[in-house]
């Protein structure tokens, strides 16, 4: 694998001829240092990472954060992704290990070049991160985005009302586009890599490693990005499509946070809604065919039904397919 760093320059919309948008005015200073991991043989008209620089300059990041460019692996593109965050994680080792004793605690960004906006970014969310890092709570990492909608995971609130502790087991991947992490999960994620090697997807690694010390930002500030393809597992692009849409994500994110009921009870209730609101609607339908058929005239609005039914039906078939193509969840690192 191939990699080298791009830093990002504001010269480079004179180099696109796009134009950057002003930051807005946030406080990253909490952050140590910043890095985005791009694939640059995978998108060669290089869109993909400009709208990421847009993105970046949208929230006041771009001066700050540095591009790592990647070949992708072909012959194992999970592997692939983990060992790009793998030497992100120890470049960033590198860099700030002789701050390890300083009075601010080191904080890494981590981004992938798949991250949209969620529109929910807010000065005071960052200030709330900035000082749980601070206090001293055993935390390795805070996700700025994540992937709620797999099993067996949950959230839990803490005192501090943007920040929420991430519940789920090995298997429940909850991606890796948008995190903070410290320098001691640093040192985590490195020696469990010295010692084993790639085993398994990092998102599962982390997992594995930090059972109770993974939170998120509430709400989070990115979501992985709905209509970018996937470069490890594009079959599940018509899915994600779906619900990685900014207000159907953040839906659902608030739905975990205040009901504090998890996804294994979430998703029955969620499917059980579409297959009653599915019935309800092939029943009017069906009454209005009848009818029509019958006196020749129908006293309703017969297309709204038709297209009710149509929405669920198609709904549950890309929830179904996003089911059957989803691979195995493993219990441990070694399966």
């Amino acid at each position: 694998m191939i990699t080298r760093s791009v830093p990002l320059l504001l010269a480079f919309h004179v180099l696109t001829g796009r134009s950057l948008s002003s930051p807005k005015r946030y406080d990253w200073s909490f952050v140590s240092n910043a890095y985005m991991i791009t694939c640059p043989n995978s998108n060669t008209g290089s869109e993909r990472l400009e709208r990421a620089q847009e993105i970046l300059s949208n929230v006041g990041l771009l001066d700050m954060t540095t591009v790592k460019e990647f070949e992708t692996d072909d012959e194992d593109r999970i592997r692939g992704c983990y060992s790009s965050h793998i030497s992100v994680l120890r470049e960033a080792k590198r860099t700030i290990g002789s701050r390890k004793r300083a009075a601010k605690p080191a904080m890494v960004l981590v981004l992938e070049d798949n991250l949209q906006e969620s529109g929910s970014l807010a000065e005071s969310t960052l200030s709330a991160i900035g000082r749980f890092a601070a206090d001293d709570l055993p935390w390795d990492m805070i996700h700025l985005s994540y992937i709620s909608y797999v099993p067996n995971f949950s959230v839990k609130r803490t005192p501090n009302p943007n920040v929420v502790r991430l519940v789920s087991g090995v298997g429940s991947a909850l991606g890796t586009t948008a995190y903070l992490i410290s320098l001691d999960g640093i040192e985590a994620v490195l020696g469990e890599h010295d010692r084993r090697g790639y085993v398994a997807p990092i998102p599962d690694v982390m997992a594995a490693l930090f059972p109770e010390s993974r939170y998120a930002s509430f709400p989070a500030p990115f979501q992985r990005a709905a209509a970018l393809p996937s470069l490890v597992n594009p079959q599940l692009d018509d899915l994600r499509s779906l619900l990685f849409r900014p207000a159907v994500s953040a839906a659902f994110e608030k739905v975990l946070v205040y009901s504090g009921l998890g996804t294994n009870t979430l998703f029955p209730i969620m499917i059980g809604g579409l297959l009653l609101a599915a019935g309800a609607s092939f029943r009017t339908s069906g009454d209005a065919i009848l009818e029509y058929a019958t006196t020749g005239s129908y006293q309703g609005n017969f297309l709204l039904p038709v297209l009710s039914s149509l929405s669920s039906v198609i709904l549950l078939s890309i929830l179904a397919q996003g089911v059957l193509l989803a691979p195995k969840q493993p219990t441990s690192l070694d399966n």
